[in-house]
């Protein structure tokens, strides 16, 4: 396994295991699939937090030196990573490099971020001829538009301060707090009721795209919906339930 896994309450850790710079595997992207989709599925677990080996970069992309190169797999689990519908959040803990297919996971599949000041991101691909593999879809959606033209078309990296300055990360803290950091994130966020984490997830990752008269009927409705399930449940814990006594059979 190169994606370790480790339940800790109510949060999955997830541990990125490849080496020096983490470099991502056909292999691996199929790992990230299938672990996240078991937390999604799982009712105990509330948040996840991503990570590399500790002393370690976060990811330095893909691994090109293996075949078949996750760019041009089938299935293409990149992709399918990238359109996993998510009702939890997950938290990266980024510490040295963050590029390519590694910044493309960040941008795609975490939601909150907690980075060391020697953590680095970037787009690098077009400095070798590979440009468009990913990471303008979502880049935008990150950074000012004039921001993000400039890091796609350099291929230069961007410090944790200037990450930090246009919000790509949460906070900035010494590499010995790093995890310490994630796991108070988590806390906080795992406090609170599984399905009020998962209909808030719900309602901000479907209201982006909607006008604002759609967003705001949208929300109410799932906290129609979220209040139901609410009486369903306490229903049934006023629910006598007696057994019976066993048959006297001959």
């Amino acid at each position: 396994m190169t994606v370790h896994d480790e339940v800790d309450g109510a949060v999955l850790r997830l541990t990125l295991d490849n080496g020096k710079h983490n470099l991502l595997t056909g292999d691996m992207y199929r790992q990230l699939c299938e672990l996240l989709t078991r937390f999604m599925n799982d009712d105990a677990l509330k948040v996840a937090i991503l990570a590399g080996t500790p002393g370690n970069s976060f990811c330095g992309g893909d691994d090109l030196r293996v075949r078949p190169r996750p760019a041009v797999m089938t299935p293409h689990w990149p992709t399918v990573l990238w359109a996993m519908p998510r009702n939890k959040p997950l938290i990266a803990a980024i510490d040295g490099w963050c590029l390519g297919g590694g910044f493309a996971v960040l941008l795609n599949a975490t939601d909150m971020r907690v980075a060391t000041p020697e953590a680095k991101f970037g787009f690098p691909e077009i400095r070798y001829g590979m440009g468009g593999l990913g990471g303008a879809t979502r880049l935008a959606t990150h950074l000012p538009r004039t921001v993000a033209m400039e890091m796609l078309l350099t291929g230069d990296y961007m410090t944790a301060a200037e990450a930090k300055r246009y919000d790509l990360v949460n906070r900035v803290v010494p590499a010995d707090d790093l995890m310490s950091a994630a796991d108070d994130l988590a806390a906080r966020v795992a406090r609170h009721p599984t399905l009020a984490i998962r209909t808030e997830m719900e309602a901000f990752m479907r209201s982006g795209d909607l006008s604002q008269a759609d967003a705001v009927a949208m929300t109410k409705t799932l906290a129609r919906y979220q209040m139901k399930l609410h009486e369903i449940d306490n229903a049934y814990d006023d629910i006598k339930i007696e057994r019976p006594e066993p048959l006297d059979l001959p």
